[in-house]
């Protein structure tokens, strides 16, 4: 008698919770038809049920316990089925929402000492900001004489510190043309900062207001990516939609912002215009619009061509490295520290205030690598540069490192190990992979490409004089060597797009660090063929290109979210 008390006990057990399962499921198509049944229609069968097996005991026999059991068993068998399914639904619910919660509120307290910190940082400073805006306001708008000595005292001051200003922006490091007053120390600025000093406030008003903006944008990098003030959405891509937005902006561009440039080369003082760096930023901006617009719809078609402009950039950072270095040969402590600053400063305070890897913004470190290894092989004897048997050495020497660390197995794990806790990173979806997997990945794809960057830079000189002698020979033979130029190099991108861009992902990656510079030559190619096209430009797109840094990382944490591990913790609470 137990056991057959305990096997029903567990068979209804197992028809409660194959119930409540088939409550969690969304409905079928036709729910509401009129051909399902309603819970208070089910209810009222099962109680006419339970009133038609009272009625069938005998009347002559008074109702036994048991009988009255098993009459009523009907009803309680089938609503309290369904109020204990309807309970255990609104019980999972809620439960689901209050662990969510709790998830979110373990998340933010584990990241909440760098938040914290550099809120209490920031509040002083916007404050500070915010007071000397209302001094300057207060003393434009107080009546004073204009041609008072004592006026054109502060202007004689003001335009000897802009002077000094642009002597220091010009010249670097040197010294200024005029006398000047040594400057306090720290703890006197710290003081007088703490103190609301007006003439403090109102001397440093654009450095507040630059430090207040600064802090502005990481706070609402903080809104989006680390809490729920924005509700998220589900990714949905169409290349109709996507195509057209990208010509749509193309248009508008191509309205507003055409420009033709009358620049003269550095080299021969002619308008050749080869690669100029109006074309190179306007280059990054079409980049980056079709980069931010691939991660923004998840357009993963198009992974193989945010490979090449990946490469590209690295590509443009050898270029304009080598072409800085190679004419100006300024190795100075000043302008390292000035490319690194402009590499890492943003990044730095993102890993800082949002508790991120570094890796996670890994063109930030390709980069700085990069510019290094040319910083590097044109710093070592810079004296014997202009050498071209020197210059092939290094260049050769370039590959060589190149190759032993990236194509030797062992090599790039002995080499970057020490830096494990810089450049490593955990990936939530791939849990198994050594740290620096993400390190020698992103790296090893734009392995050489710096190299051939390089290349074209050191041989940018003798480009611009053969295309000088083009554009002066007679008009029958320029056509001819425009045409095959043009004919050659749409042949040699067809062929590419058709044997290499059309792999699939990871066949494509196998050969990208060997075929990453075709697309980048036939572009090239196309784009200077002509005196007309290299004249002009889109300075929308240049603009864009300016702050191609500064949009790749936002976009991280504006549209995307930075962290996939909260998501990953909070789905499991789920469970």
């Amino acid at each position: 008698m137990r056991r057959r008390s305990f096997a029903s006990h567990r068979e209804t057990c197992r028809r409660a919770s194959a119930l409540t399962l088939a409550s969690r499921s969304p409905p079928p198509s036709n729910y509401h038809s009129r051909s399902q049944p309603s819970k208070r229609a089910s209810i009222n069968a099962a109680v006419n049920g339970a009133e038609h097996s009272r009625r069938s005991i005998p009347p002559n026999k008074p109702p036994h316990r048991r009988q009255r059991l098993l009459a009523y068993r009907g009803v309680s068998r089938s609503a309290l089925m369904m109020i204990s399914c309807n309970f255990l639904a609104n019980w999972r619910r809620k439960t689901r929402l209050l662990r969510s919660k709790t998830a979110w509120s373990r998340w933010i307290s584990s990241s909440s000492i760098q938040s914290v910190s550099f809120l209490l940082g920031v509040i002083p400073v916007f404050v500070a900001w915010i007071y000397s805006e209302w001094l300057e306001y207060k003393r434009s708008s107080s009546t004073s004489k204009v041609h008072s000595d004592h006026n054109l005292v502060e202007l004689e001051s003001e335009t000897i510190k802009e002077n000094d200003r642009a002597v220091l922006l010009e010249g670097g490091l040197t010294k200024s043309s005029s006398t000047k007053i040594p400057s306090p120390s720290i703890k006197t600025n710290l003081i007088r900062f703490l103190t609301m000093d007006d003439s403090f406030l109102l001397d440093n008003r654009q450095l507040l207001r630059a430090m207040a903006e600064f802090g502005g944008i990481l706070f609402y990098f903080y809104l989006c990516d680390r809490t729920i003030f924005f509700a998220d959405s589900t990714k949905s891509y169409n290349r109709d939609l996507f195509v057209f937005l990208f010509l749509l902006l193309i248009i508008v561009s191509a309205m507003t912002s055409l420009k033709k440039h009358n620049d003269k080369s550095s080299f021969s003082g002619k308008s050749i215009l080869y690669l100029n760096h109006h074309q190179t930023e306007e280059w990054k901006g079409y980049m980056q619009v079709l980069f931010l617009m691939y991660h923004y719809f998840a357009a993963t078609e198009l992974y193989n061509a945010i490979r090449i402009f990946i490469a590209t950039y690295v590509w443009m950072t050898g270029f304009g490295n080598f072409s800085y270095y190679y004419i100006r040969k300024d190795f100075s402590l000043g302008r390292f520290a000035q490319m690194m600053w402009r590499l890492n400063f943003f990044v730095i305070f993102c890993c800082i205030v949002l508790n991120n890897d570094y890796m996670l913004y890994y063109i930030c470190p390709m980069h700085t690598l990069f510019t290094l290894m040319v910083y590097g092989a044109l710093g070592i004897g810079y004296k014997y540069n202009e050498i071209r048997s020197v210059m092939a050495l290094k260049i050769f020497m370039c590959f060589f490192v190149v190759i032993l660390v990236w194509e030797i197995p062992g090599v790039f794990d002995i080499l970057w190990s020490p830096l494990t806790f810089l450049l490593g990173y955990d990936d939530p979806a791939k849990p198994d992979l050594p740290r620096l997997h993400e390190w020698h990945f992103r790296s090893g794809l734009d392995r050489y490409i710096w190299i051939i960057g390089m290349i074209y830079a050191y041989f940018h000189p003798n480009v611009e004089k053969w295309m000088d002698k083009l554009e002066e020979s007679e008009t029958r033979r320029r056509c001819m060597i425009k045409t095959f130029v043009v004919t050659f190099a749409s042949t040699v991108g067809y062929l590419w797009y058709e044997y290499i861009y059309k792999l699939d992902k990871l066949s494509y990656n196998k050969l990208h660090p060997y075929t990453s510079w075709i697309p980048i030559t036939v572009y090239i190619c196309l784009r200077n063929f002509s005196q007309q096209l290299r004249n002009i430009s889109f300075t929308l797109f240049a603009w864009l290109g300016k702050v191609t840094l500064e949009t790749y990382i936002s976009q991280f944490h504006i549209w995307l979210r930075s962290v996939l591990l909260i998501f990953c913790f909070v789905l499991s609470s789920y469970v």
